[in-house]
Formats: C-alpha cells, sequence, structure tokens
C-alpha cells in the first residue's frame, strides 16, 4: 500500500498521526501527517460526497484530494486553533485572527481580520460562527459573526464582504 508523507514548510516535522485513507475511487493509502506542533488541535474531517480530506495536525491543516493525494490545497490559516463543522459539510477553520470555509471541494471563503492577535469564544449558532476578537487599541474585546455559508462578517464596525 502506498504511502503519502505531509509535511510543512520549512521542515519536516513530527508525523502526528498516521491514517489509512479509502477514497471513493482509486486504491487505499496510507498519509503520514506531520506538524511543528503549532496548536493542540488535531482533527480529521471529511466530506461523503467529495474526495477532499483534511487533517489538521497539531494546528498544521493538510487539505488533500482522498483519490489524489499528491493534489494538496494551501490553507489560509496558520496555525489551526479551532475546527467547526456546519450540518451543511462546511468546516470553519480559525486561527489567531482569521476564519476559513472549506467545502468539499476547496476554500470556499476567507474573512477578514477578526482580532488583533486573538480570536475567542467561538461557537456555532444556527449558519453563523459567533466569537470575540481582541482589540489591541483598547485592550478588550469586539463581537463578530461569520456567515458559515458565505463568509459575510458582521462586527460592530460594520459588515464585510469576504475572500473567496
Amino acid at each position: 500500500m502506498p504511502q503519502y508523507e505531509f509535511d510543512v514548510p520549512g521542515g519536516l516535522g513530527e508525523v502526528v498521526a498516521q491514517v489509512l485513507v479509502r477514497p471513493h475511487r482509486g486504491p487505499a493509502w496510507v498519509g503520514l501527517f506531520r506538524s511543528m506542533g503549532s496548536s493542540e488541535t488535531t482533527q480529521l474531517e471529511t466530506w461523503e460526497d467529495d474526495d477532499m480530506l483534511l487533517f489538521v495536525a497539531k494546528g498544521y491543516g493538510h487539505f488533500v484530494r482522498a483519490d489524489d493525494p499528491q493534489h494538496r490545497v494551501e490553507l489560509p490559516v496558520f496555525p489551526v486553533r479551532n475546527v467547526i463543522r456546519h450540518p451543511s459539510g462546511v468546516v470553519v477553520l480559525g486561527d489567531f485572527t482569521h476564519l476559513c470555509g472549506l467545502d468539499g471541494f476547496g476554500v470556499a471563503w476567507v474573512s477578514p481580520r477578526l482580532g488583533s492577535d486573538w480570536l475567542d469564544s467561538l461557537r456555532l449558532d444556527g449558519d453563523m460562527i459567533l466569537g470575540r476578537g481582541s482589540v489591541a487599541e483598547t485592550g478588550g474585546w469586539a463581537p463578530f459573526h461569520v456567515s458559515v455559508q458565505d463568509g459575510r462578517t458582521e462586527t460592530e464596525w460594520g459588515t464585510t464582504e469576504t475572500t473567496s
């Protein structure tokens, strides 16, 4: 059975997990997922109808095609500190300042900056991610709401469209 190693930029890192992958199409393979240990978040997510696989290895997100493990999508958040799955299948990842939404095909959206250097109290409420971001100027916190479906963001400063 073939093995594929998923390293991190700048170094190989430590192998956090070995995962047996059985795609809908194509042969099974073993993935060795590495990290530099940037966060404690480690989680596996798959999509029933699509062949994408997300493995977050101690903060480093590996987003690959299960039927073609050499096809890898770079993620716009690092280190991954939060993983929230919506019933629609969208998986929201968060780092210190941004959120991004993944569907079974790729990165669907990326939020604008939501905090100076820290996001806190993230939770799913219907189709929204609620949380708060640190505000360096005041030393306080500012609440935000981000749509799981399209990343549209509402903060106390107004509504912002996302990038996709």
